[in-house]
């Protein structure tokens, strides 16, 4: 039980540093990431069964598979998908899905905010719905604007774990 502990907290120490780094403009996901990863491995290994281990890897694979294929199509950033993937692996697919849809969901209102804010929410979603059809010669909506997401996955990470949380 203890262990689930562990990996909730691993989880969101790993969001905060990436969060408050991407805030500064600093990119720690080359070395945080991959390192966090073989964190998760090794807690399951740890854990001593193969389902811990199986509980992991289907983590990373089931959080990661929806951004990863967004960074394939360039509407995502491929460290966002790499810290959903870990995060999952951390947390679970249980867990990490609903954490995921934690961030999917206040980064989604924070982005819509902040067009408004600037005032080119129109011209943005026009330009999202030209990146989906076939090229035409623009620019991508991806090329256009720039969103930290990793704060919206700390929020998330933070209520999926302490709704999660039971006392010991």
């Amino acid at each position: 039980m203890q262990l689930l502990y562990i990996t909730n907290l691993s989880a969101l120490l790993l969001a905060t540093i990436v969060a408050a780094s991407e805030l500064r403009g600093r990119s720690p996901h080359r070395y945080l990431l991959p390192t966090s990863a073989l964190l998760a491995l090794l807690l399951a290994g740890l854990a001593g069964s193969w389902q811990a281990l199986l509980l992991c890897l289907s983590g990373a694979l089931v959080c990661g598979l929806v951004p990863g294929i967004l960074a394939l199509l360039k509407l995502a950033s491929i460290e966002d998908a790499a810290l959903l993937a870990t995060c999952g692996a951390l947390l679970g697919p249980f867990v990490g899905l609903e954490a995921e849809l934690y961030a999917f969901a206040l980064g989604t209102m924070l982005a819509v905010g902040q067009l408004l804010y600037q005032g080119t929410l129109l011209r943005s979603m026009m330009s999202g719905a030209s990146a989906l059809l076939p090229r035409s010669g623009g620019r991508s909506a991806a090329a256009q604007a720039h969103f930290r997401f990793a704060p919206s996955v700390c929020v998330g990470v933070l209520l999926a774990s302490a709704l999660h949380w039971s006392a010991p």
